[in-house]
């Protein structure tokens, strides 16, 4: 398949000088849109063939900073930022495993230290869990799955996908759980390359349909599932207590052909 050309649009500079390094992978016609955010500098592309690295000429268009479904040559990118004097930091996305289990307790850790709502439970309630414990979660069978996004070897993001019940009845659908990203390393785009991820993974194991739920407040996380396609369908009231405080839980849900996904999810680089 040949994929259309990359366009060259005029540089739009927007802050101080960074390298920027983008992964690129084309997103359907008339349903492009752009994750993430652009610091002028020189970018340097990953290609969807993966044939190498190139830089492109002048940055991106303002246009592309915001969701455009009339954008029909649109691209997504998942960058990589550092200073001009700085190597560019290596990102790859895999499956977890027992092995990462101290990994994930320690994300899970400093991610509720900083702010319990989106876990959904308390700084003290997380220091309970027991890497045994997770252990066993990280090694539930297929199609069950963790997924993590790297930074330089250092877990930086995870979204997990289970079956939402024993029986075939259910197996149509399936869970998201465990999205959340290390507060030191967020406005990357790494929430969406481990979605997009899990979700890629759950349609290919023949699921039709992945629901979640996310605790309130939290914008960013119902802005990145909307993006991605995904409706709110129910509100369940007080569905935590922490400290002393309720916050409601929304129930989303996404439909496999409504999913605005990358046609080539490996240009992410999962392995």
């Amino acid at each position: 398949m040949r994929y259309p050309a990359l366009p060259q649009p005029e540089l739009a500079l927007r802050a101080p000088r960074f390298h920027l390094f983008a992964s690129y992978s084309f997103l359907r016609r008339k349903r492009a849109g752009f994750h993430g955010i652009f610091i002028p500098g020189r970018l340097h592309c990953k290609v969807a063939s993966n044939v190498g690295c190139k830089p492109l000429p002048g940055g991106i268009h303002d246009q592309l900073m915001e969701q455009r479904p009339s954008y029909r040559a649109g691209f997504a990118l998942d960058i990589t930022l550092c200073p001009m004097n700085q190597v560019a930091l290596s990102m790859n996305v895999r499956r977890l495993g027992a092995d990462d289990a101290a990994a994930f307790s320690a994300l899970r850790r400093e991610v509720t230290r900083e702010n319990p709502i989106p876990m959904g439970l308390t700084f003290e309630e997380e220091l309970t869990r027991t890497l045994d414990g997770f252990r066993a979660q990280l090694s539930s069978p297929l199609p069950n799955a963790v997924f993590g996004s790297f930074i330089e070897g250092e877990l930086a993001a995870t979204a997990a996908i289970s079956r939402a019940g024993q029986f075939p009845s259910s197996h149509h659908k399936m869970v998201m759980w465990g999205v959340f990203t290390s507060p030191r390393l967020r406005r990357r785009g790494l929430s969406r390359q481990v979605v997009d991820t899990a979700l890629q993974h759950a349609f290919d194991n023949g699921v039709n349909r992945v629901n979640l739920q996310v605790y309130v407040p939290n914008e960013p996380a119902i802005t990145l599932y909307k993006s991605i396609g995904f409706v709110e369908y129910g509100v369940e009231s007080e569905a935590v207590c922490l400290d002393g405080q309720y916050h409601n839980g929304v129930h989303m849900t996404l439909v496999k052909d409504r999913h605005n996904k990358p046609l080539h999810p490996t240009a992410f680089g999962v392995g």
